[in-house]
């Protein structure tokens, strides 16, 4: 069994965003198994939210400048400290450009294990999205001949990723183990939240999370609040749209909540709030929407977080969110081509039915899908063990397996 794994995510905790608290939750789960697991990556985006300090197993290379939300960082310092390290095994993050093939390049070099985590596909705008079609076809198709094993946020995104089309080996379904399966729900805390955030006298909250950046428009807030403007215009009961999340675009936002004719008392945008007083958001709120457009959307935290703690979830039927939110029954509104109609409709339903239906159903469906036992069970195997092991250990990978196997030997 390797003793050390070196992480190369393009940003990390103490930034704040989703791919950072998955990359984390990855690190704590194999630090849990017995590795020791190290993180390179760069300091922090200016343009990002921070919560904590660095932690002890993070080296932080000195970005010169960030190009598309990408750092640019000296890369024989960034080979240098792989070579320092010195790991058993390399974990490659799945999109981070450069850097992602130095670290390949040096495992290579040092016959050193090769996993990778495939967080998204990467979805640019010409002439970019042609130079990163190249890249795919390329230099990436060079990494994935030398890459061991693949993780995956979901087996339905990962059979729909632009960047492995063309995988036929070992891939792992590994939720994000970021989830507090331990927490036991009951209508009295959703309520104790409701009123600890000044919210008691809403008769119904919707609830939106997600950065208000140029880079996550593809969350598609503009059609929550065009649809939230539709209800408002068609129902009189005492219900608040609340949007937890703060970007550059917020005022752009607050314009267009304006323009909607939505006051203050209709919709509140909380701006950034700590972990502590998110779980509050989630609490108090009965359906949370993600009316997200694209496979930049590979998973959707905040959707499942809300499951947890007792929403049901509006959503778009895209692989990412699909693979996260309808592994099994679940109260969950999946819809194709999103239009604000559309969700005014699932909108009206999920409000007309009483949060006793539907809030325990989705935290049950959390705590059996999520478990960070589970996933620690995935991570073990996929860093080591044997391919028909593996694929005996979950029916949900071994649909993957049989595929791969079925490749491998021309059936």
């Amino acid at each position: 069994m390797p003793e050390k794994i070196v992480f190369v995510p393009i940003q990390y905790p103490p930034t704040i965003g989703g791919l950072q608290s998955y990359i984390k939750g990855l690190v704590d789960a194999v630090e849990e198994i017995g590795y020791e697991a190290v993180v390179i990556t760069s300091t922090p985006n200016p343009d990002m939210k921070i919560e904590g300090e660095v932690e002890g197993n993070v080296i932080q290379l000195n970005s010169w400048f960030w190009f598309m939300n990408s750092p640019i960082i000296n890369p024989l310092k960034f080979y240098k400290n792989l070579k320092t390290l010195n790991p058993d095994v390399v974990n490659l993050v799945y999109p981070f450009p450069i850097y992602l093939d130095i670290a390949g390049l040096y495992a290579i070099l040092h016959h050193k294990k090769i996993c990778c985590t495939y967080i998204d596909d990467v979805i640019m705008r010409f002439p970019y999205s042609l130079i990163m079609r190249i890249y795919e076809m390329t230099i990436w198709n060079i990494w994935k001949r030398s890459i061991s094993s693949m993780a995956v946020l979901s087996g339905e995104y990962g059979k729909n990723a632009s960047g492995l089309k063309n995988w036929n080996k070992n891939m792992y379904e590994v939720p994000p183990p970021v989830f507090d399966t331990d927490f036991n729900l009951s209508v009295e805390k959703k309520l104790a939240a409701k009123n600890k955030l000044n919210l008691g006298d809403y008769n119904n909250i919707a609830l939106f999370v997600g950065g208000l950046r140029h880079r996550l428009t593809y969350k598609r807030l503009d059609l929550v609040l065009k649809a939230w403007g539709l209800y408002k215009n068609e129902k009189s009961d005492n219900s608040v749209l609340l949007i937890v999340g703060d970007g550059e675009l917020r005022s752009y936002y607050q314009d267009m909540a304006s323009e909607l004719g939505l006051e203050s008392k209709d919709v509140i945008f909380k701006g950034f709030v700590s972990k502590n007083e998110l779980i509050d958001c989630y609490l108090a709120s009965n359906v949370f929407l993600l009316p997200s457009e694209d496979n930049n959307e590979a998973f959707g935290i905040a959707s499942v977080e809300a499951m947890l703690y007792g929403n049901a979830v509006i959503a778009s039927d895209i692989p990412g969110l699909r693979g996260s939110v309808k592994i099994k029954k679940s109260s969950t509104s999946l819809i194709k081509n999103s239009t604000p109609e559309k969700i005014l409709n699932h909108i009206k339903y999920w409000f007309s039915r009483d949060i006793n239906d539907y809030s325990m159903e989705n935290h049950l469906y959390v705590k059996e899908c999520m478990h960070k036992d589970q996933i620690k069970q995935q991570l073990t195997s996929m860093l080591g063990g044997s391919h028909r092991d593996r694929a005996s250990e979950n029916p949900l990978k071994r649909v993957f397996f049989i595929k791969n196997d079925e490749k491998n030997t021309g059936k």
